[in-house]
C-alpha cells in the first residue's frame, strides 16, 4: 500500500477507471463533482458524477500508527444519470429496465468497473486504485455500501441513481 495516497490521487484514478472500463463514459459525461448532481449538464442522454460525502478519522487506525500516520475513511457516492422524459411511461421504462436502464445496465456496469479486475484469461479478481509503481492506494479493496433509490433532479429531465462506496485509505503527515 502506498503511503503518499491523497483523496485527489484516488478519486481520479476511479473516474479514469469508470471512463475506461464503461466506453460510453467519455470525459466529457464522467467527471469528479462536488456534489451527486451537477450545477450543467452535458450534452447527451448519459451523464456520471463521481463525488464525496463525509468522511472520518477512526480513532482504532491512528493508535499505535505512530503520529505520522492516519487512516481516513471517505464515502465516494457515482452517480449515473440518464436523460428522461418523466411524464412519458415508456420513457421511464427505458430510463430502469431497458437496454441502456438505470437498474439494468448502469448499475451492474459501475460495480464490475470499480470492483473487478479481469484477466486475458477471464479470471476476475479485486480491482484496487494504484499509484504509478502498481501500489495499492487503498488500505482495503472498495466496499459497495448502498444504493439509492432513483431520483430525478430538479428540473425532471434526468434520473439518477447514486451508488455508495467505502474507501479507507492512509495518509503519511
Amino acid at each position: 500500500m502506498s503511503d503518499r495516497a491523497t483523496q485527489d490521487d484516488i478519486l481520479r484514478r476511479i473516474v479514469d477507471r469508470l471512463r475506461a472500463k464503461i466506453p460510453e463514459y467519455a470525459d466529457t459525461v464522467c467527471f469528479l463533482c462536488d456534489q451527486p448532481q451537477p450545477v450543467s449538464w452535458p450534452d447527451g442522454p448519459l451523464c456520471c458524477v463521481v463525488s464525496v460525502s463525509d468522511g472520518r478519522f477512526p480513532e482504532q487506525f491512528t493508535t499505535g500508527g505512530g503520529a505520522s500516520t492516519l487512516c481516513k475513511q471517505i464515502t465516494l457516492e457515482v452517480t449515473a444519470w440518464v436523460r428522461c422524459v418523466l411524464d412519458n411511461v415508456p420513457s421511464l421504462d427505458l430510463v430502469f429496465l431497458e437496454e441502456h436502464g438505470l437498474w439494468s445496465t448502469w448499475e451492474p456496469a459501475i460495480l464490475r468497473a470499480l470492483l473487478l479486475e479481469t484477466d486475458s484469461t477471464g479470471r476476475a479478481d479485486a480491482w484496487m486504485p494504484t499509484d504509478r509503481y502498481g501500489a495499492g492506494l487503498l488500505r482495503n479493496q472498495i466496499a459497495p455500501l448502498r444504493t439509492s433509490a432513483a431520483r430525478p433532479d430538479a428540473t425532471g429531465q434526468w434520473m439518477g441513481l447514486t451508488i455508495s462506496f467505502g474507501l479507507d485509505f492512509d495518509w503519511r503527515l
